[in-house]
């Protein structure tokens, strides 16, 4: 083996940091500052009240939202009100 082909096989693979769904809120749990979105293949990603993007007190079940979620462990980064 070369070590060109050992330095080339080690390179990591590009990766985005993140990616984009849309879903809908089902359920708000006002008092724990909690509330979770449903995507159309079933995936559930929570918001918060630190959430960047909304104004949790105005959340409420049935609002679209488009989230910028990360690839690493799936952390909602931001949101964005669709209707």
């Amino acid at each position: 083996m070369h070590l060109e082909d050992t330095t080339e096989s080690m390179k990591p693979l590009h990766r985005d940091p993140f990616f984009t769904v849309e879903g809908v809120v089902f359920e708000v749990l006002g008092g724990y500052g909690l509330a979770h979105v449903r995507t159309k293949d079933g995936s559930v990603y929570g918001l918060n009240r630190a959430t960047a993007g909304i104004e949790f007190s105005r959340l409420h079940e049935g609002q679209r939202f488009r989230l910028q979620v990360a690839d690493k462990f799936s952390r909602v980064l931001h949101a964005q009100l669709i209707d």
